[in-house]
């Protein structure tokens, strides 16, 4: 078995270990906590930038505070973001029924005339089987037990992931000669 060269290291050491590397630590309360609830890993990956590849030292004036207000900001962002990823996900989502019901088909997912690539639409197949054997959801349950296992698109598509769904998209037939114009 491997053994890994680097050792665990406590909150305390991994305190000094910034500062013995040039990053000026104004509370050592702030970084206990920090290391503590965000992890030295986390945080070091947002200071790379302020690294001199040369020293491995942090460049003059780099503080945790700073390093902090980064993480932060991020953070923020990353909520933010991810609120209106959610909501295109749900329209998108109600989109593809949509789109399907011109079909009158509820198991259209199943059928790959409706598809451009057969190859595409195979992995899609595979990886929605997947996401729906994964899923504990009532309605998906409701289907097992009382349509034979057969999920309707409506039910399918919510508990589909965003790139599941996007591919299923790009992978439709449209224009003259399909179902969707």
């Amino acid at each position: 078995m491997y053994t890994y060269p680097k050792n665990f290291l406590s909150i305390t050491q991994l305190i000094q270990k910034l500062k013995d590397t040039g990053m000026t630590i104004d509370s050592n309360d702030t970084a206990e906590i920090a290391l503590t609830t965000i992890g030295y890993y986390r945080l070091k990956g947002y200071s790379f930038h302020l690294i001199d590849p040369s020293t491995k030292k942090y460049i003059e004036g780099t503080s945790l505070s700073d390093i902090l207000r980064l993480y932060r900001f991020d953070s923020e962002l990353s909520d933010l973001l991810f609120s209106y990823l959610s909501q295109i996900e749900v329209a998108l989502k109600s989109q593809l029924v949509n789109a399907f019901q011109i079909t009158h088909d509820a198991l259209v997912l199943n059928d790959p005339s409706i598809f451009k690539d057969k190859k595409t639409f195979w992995k899609n197949q595979s990886t929605i089987a997947s996401e729906i054997s994964r899923s504990n959801d009532v309605f998906i349950e409701h289907n097992f037990d009382n349509h034979d296992g057969a999920i309707p698109i409506w039910a399918a598509v919510e508990v589909m992931s965003f790139g599941t769904i996007s591919k299923t998209i790009k992978n439709m037939k449209t224009g003259s000669n399909t179902a969707f114009f």
